[in-house]
């Protein structure tokens, strides 16, 4: 695939559904029976819904920036693809919440309340920034979540 190619596929909105109701509920470490991996990995995934909304919302306060046209639709899919995915974390926010998990804070609108007044103080370019380094992270620090 050329630069050039991958440029334009760039993010794509994938509508994956997972199935968290196959985990055994009675099971609260799902991390191979591992009880601080479980927690962290569960405060990880309680953070990305809202997380994934100041993404959106930080694109979206300079799309009006853009114009060129493949960029254009590389924000529209970015902003698909963090909407699914935020989605899909709140599916296994709820399953871990039933499994025991005390993750539920990090989702209310007191949270959310905060998180807007902390953007507030953001100028729309270091917002983005921040968007930017926080995606860019994973993707230079890979991690193995085994643990065999």
């Amino acid at each position: 695939m050329t630069i050039a190619s991958a440029a334009g596929t760039y993010p794509k909105a994938r509508r994956i559904r997972f199935r968290f109701d196959q985990h055994d509920s009675n099971d609260k470490y799902f991390v191979d029976g591992d009880m601080v991996f479980s927690h962290f990995v569960a405060g990880l995934s309680g953070g990305f819904p809202p997380g994934e909304e100041s993404f959106i919302r930080s694109v979206r306060r300079v799309a009006g920036r853009v114009t060129d046209p493949l960029l254009k639709k590389r924000v529209t899919g970015f902003v698909g693809q963090e909407a699914a995915h935020g989605l899909e974390h709140r599916k296994l926010n709820a399953k871990l919440i039933e499994m025991g998990s005390l993750i539920a804070w990090i989702d209310t609108e007191r949270a959310h309340e905060r998180m807007l007044a902390i953007e507030d103080r953001l100028s729309p370019l270091a917002h983005l920034a921040a968007t930017a380094a926080a995606e860019h992270y994973p993707a230079a620090n890979p991690v193995s979540w085994s643990t065999t």
